[in-house]
């Protein structure tokens, strides 16, 4: 039993209480208008018309038929742009992490002084039963706070390669290493951290969300940016935000004191972008509208710290 819209109106299944006698045919009664035989219950029966459609009826169940024919095609095509678009992020992920492989490859046969143990890695690989972020990151960081916020150009001035492939080696030997005890200047302590970073087979912000930091940090209201730029901060795996927060708290601090490093918040931006997010550019006119925009969610980071990782609405009132 059961009823179904056709062209000229609205039927009934109908089917008998009993089933046919062999030869036995079902013929119409006086209830009103049959149409065709039809299958009903799993039994011979037919289709009982209950109501007629007028043409405007036929039109409204046209209508309504080809919207949601449209509806359907429309999830469809939706769908496929989604699944093309994963594929696509997926196939970019596998590419640039290949890339990254073979130039770690390339890096280590050229040249053997860093540490291999040390960087290199994964950042999941330095995860410690007591914190998410590597130890080495860590003391570098405090050494930087503690030593370097009075050093003009801190980060921008390259420290010795010697003193920083020392400061590695010897922090692999003993992770409770003082860099003091070394007599290695701040800016050798700073160009390791990089390093570290520049080093990572994946980048802190991963490539597969260039593009949504790209869209974020793109939108016309600067407080729309810091929402959207949240959000993707808040998707990043656990460590990579954790790490995330700690240096981006640290490059605040180091902000605030530009009059004594002349590294406000636009240098630094300027200087970790590339370093942060190392993007692959297909051209320079690429690279030339990207960059700019990368720069700008960088520096968006460094200003609002607050409000992307403690959610502090007081932070919002100074956009």
């Amino acid at each position: 039993m059961g009823s179904s819209v056709e062209d000229d109106g609205l039927y009934e299944l109908v089917s008998p209480k009993y089933p046919l006698l062999p030869g036995q045919i079902l013929t119409p009664d006086e209830l009103g208008e049959f149409g065709d035989q039809a299958e009903a219950s799993g039994w011979p029966g037919v289709k009982k018309k209950i109501k007629s459609f007028s043409t405007t009826d036929k039109v409204g169940v046209a209508l309504a038929d080809d919207k949601q024919r449209k509806k359907e095609e429309k999830k469809a095509r939706d769908d496929e742009k989604r699944r093309m678009k994963e594929e696509e992020k997926a196939k970019s992920r596998q590419e640039k992490q290949d890339r990254r492989q073979r130039k770690k490859t390339n890096s280590t046969k050229s040249s053997g002084s860093l540490s291999q143990g040390l960087v290199g890695r994964e950042l999941e690989e330095y995860v410690t039963d007591d914190s998410l972020v590597p130890p080495f990151l860590e003391m570098c960081i405090n050494f930087i706070e503690e030593e370097g916020l009075t050093s003009e150009g801190l980060y921008r001035v390259p420290g010795n390669k010697g003193h920083v492939d020392l400061l590695m080696q010897k922090f692999e030997e003993d992770p409770t290493i003082n860099p003091n005890d070394l007599e290695i200047p701040v800016n050798a302590i700073a160009t390791a951290l990089k390093t570290f970073f520049q080093e990572l087979p994946t980048p802190l912000v991963p490539s597969a969300d260039y593009e949504d930091l790209m869209e974020a940090a793109s939108l016309g209201e600067q407080s729309a940016r810091l929402v959207a730029i949240r959000d993707v901060v808040d998707r990043l795996p656990v460590v990579n935000k954790e790490v995330l927060k700690f240096f981006f708290i640290h490059l605040h601090k180091v902000s605030e004191h530009s009059k004594e490093t002349s590294m406000d918040s636009n240098n630094l931006a300027k200087c970790f972008w590339p370093t942060i997010l190392r993007p692959d550019f297909t051209s320079f006119e690429t690279m030339a509208q990207a960059s700019k925009i990368l720069e700008e969610a960088v520096w968006l980071m460094i200003e609002h710290v607050d409000f992307l990782f403690f959610g502090s609405s007081e932070d919002m009132t100074t956009v």
